[in-house]
């Protein structure tokens, strides 16, 4: 045979957030049958991150769906007060971004909090 099955009963209960808290649901009235259990360290994910999502590897242009031409943030007029050269130079024009990651995302667990570190290379 190729693997094993490990029956298990869990129980859980913790005064720590999540992401070291087991998620609700989990008891001892289960049944152990139907128990698995998936524990992913930030050295797992961003281990597959840097395999999977080196750079250039993660790509977005806008206009898009979810910014469509139109948008707030697809016109010079949404810097005007951010980037007030960018609006002078280009005052009430469309804008068109080309979007990288520059290297892998890197991932940390803290204390009710997961950041997320993606430096990114944005053309305008």
């Amino acid at each position: 045979s190729d693997h094993v099955d490990v029956p298990c009963r869990v129980q859980a209960q913790s005064k720590i957030p999540f992401p070291f808290a087991p998620p609700r649901g989990i008891s001892d009235s289960v049944d152990p049958e139907f128990i698995g259990c998936v524990l992913l360290s930030e050295h797992l994910v961003n281990s597959v991150s840097f395999l999977a999502l080196g750079k250039g590897a993660i790509k977005e242009n806008i206009p898009n769906k979810r910014f469509p031409i139109g948008s707030d943030l697809t016109n010079t007029a949404y810097f005007k007060k951010s980037l007030p050269q960018l609006y002078k130079a280009y005052p009430n024009k469309d804008v068109v971004y080309k979007i990288s990651n520059l290297r892998y995302p890197k991932l940390e667990f803290e204390r009710n909090l997961q950041k997320v570190d993606v430096p990114l290379r944005v053309l305008v």
